[in-house]
């Protein structure tokens, strides 16, 4: 190859070719950040538009890592306790009417009071529902 080129992702390029591919952009990708997705480059402004999922959380759009749960997309910092808040990270939860809860919930003593079992385990009369 002679003249200028780039390397990038185990390849070469010439600086003309290593471009967005959506053709209503065609931005140079050497000095701005892209993303590959499906074997196509993207430049960051494109990806971000047209292809990067919404959060269900926030409804920001993902640029980064994407956290695939209950078959909604989130950003890892999103996908929380509907009670506490609390991230899960790699921490189990549980359902409730499509709600994800950590196995912690509130914390409240039952020890003497009334509680109501579901799935097997006590809940307080609040998260009971």
């Amino acid at each position: 190859m002679l003249g200028p080129f780039i390397s990038a992702l185990g390849s070469i390029w010439c600086p003309e070719h290593f471009v967005c591919v959506n053709p209503q952009c065609r931005r140079g990708l050497q000095d701005i950040g892209f993303v590959e997705e499906k074997g196509q480059l993207y430049c960051e402004y494109c990806f971000e538009k047209f292809i990067a999922p919404s959060c269900n959380k926030c409804n920001n759009k993902i640029k980064g890592d994407c956290l695939n749960a209950i078959g909604k997309h989130f950003h890892p910092q999103c996908f929380s306790c509907a009670h506490c808040k609390k991230e899960f990270g790699s921490n189990p939860f549980f359902l409730e009417e499509g709600l994800p809860y950590c196995e912690k919930m509130c914390k409240k003593n039952l020890e003497g009071q009334s509680f109501y079992a579901k799935g097997g385990r006590p809940f307080c009369k609040n998260h009971a529902r």
